[in-house]
């Protein structure tokens, strides 16, 4: 069902290469799984969140996997702790991609506000 709903995405994508404003990336929702299956342009293999692998108490520190990797497969236990310079470092090489500038522009002088984010930034949700 998954391989299926892969098939679809593609079906309907918007555009062929990144540069022509098409889909960066792909999703599906393995919902009585408990799994969320994706791939993107820079990595067409499947990978996978098992979300029965992760601990989600508000005791544990949050985890964070950058998304442009090589990987495959259950990226589950890849995920490290975050830290405001993983943060940042993550931020700066999507930045600085030669396919985001071509898509929206240059945003470098976005990067020190959006890094700051996670830490400064109140949420809109009451």
């Amino acid at each position: 069902m998954v391989d299926y709903s892969f098939d679809i995405l593609h079906t309907v994508k918007a555009g062929y290469e990144l540069n022509q404003h098409s889909t960066v990336w792909s999703i599906v929702y393995e919902v009585s799984g408990r799994k969320i299956h994706f791939r993107t342009n820079g990595n067409r293999n499947v990978r996978s969140i098992n979300l029965a692998g992760i601990d989600f108490s508000n005791d544990k520190p949050a985890r964070v996997w950058p998304i442009v990797d090589d990987a495959k497969g259950d990226v589950t236990r890849r995920a490290v702790p975050y830290t405001k310079e993983l943060n940042r470092e993550m931020i700066v090489r999507q930045v600085t991609n030669p396919g985001v500038i071509a898509s929206v522009g240059d945003l470098s002088s976005m990067i020190d506000f959006v890094a700051a984010c996670p830490e400064t930034c109140t949420p809109v949700c009451p």
